[in-house]
């Protein structure tokens, strides 16, 4: 079994994107409502669907972080 460490390295390999969505999905496998589970993980397939069609919609995790007043 992969520890946490290893799943870590591998998914700060991945686009940004696809960190995004992997986030999304695991902060919503905490959830207990599977339907509400099953509507935000196609809400997310479909945002990652436009992230990849059309780059310019993304922000980077400072922009992020700004947005919301972390920085």
């Amino acid at each position: 079994m992969p520890t946490l460490e290893l799943l870590k390295e591998q998914a700060m390999l991945l686009k940004e994107a696809d960190r995004e969505l992997l986030a999304m999905i695991l902060l919503h496998s905490l959830s207990n409502d599977a339907e509400d589970d099953e509507d935000e993980f196609e809400l997310a397939k479909r945002r990652d669907a436009e992230m990849d069609a059309n780059p310019d919609l993304c922000m980077t995790w400072d922009e992020l972080a700004a947005t919301v007043g972390r920085r």
